[in-house]
């Protein structure tokens, strides 16, 4: 695992403390948000970090390792 990924690790397991939700609440969230994953429309990454940012007060790092987290899922 590069040093880059251990840091979104990190990051993802402080995200539960920082902002009190769990990590399946947040995949609720950020799943039901019109654009994710539809398509031709979709919300990009950057999108999606940017809005994790401004509309629940998430730090880059936070909201970064979220948003990977959940895509590396989806994807899979």
């Amino acid at each position: 695992m590069s040093e880059h990924e251990q840091g979104g690790t990190a990051a993802l397991g402080d995200v539960e403390a920082a902002y009190g939700r769990t990590i399946p609440d947040w995949a609720r969230l950020v799943r039901a948000t019109p654009g994710y994953g539809d398509g031709g429309g979709a919300l990009s990454r950057e999108d999606l970090v940017s809005m994790m940012r401004s509309d629940y007060g998430m730090t880059g790092e936070h909201a970064e390792a979220l948003i990977d987290h959940l895509l590396t899922q989806d994807r899979g």
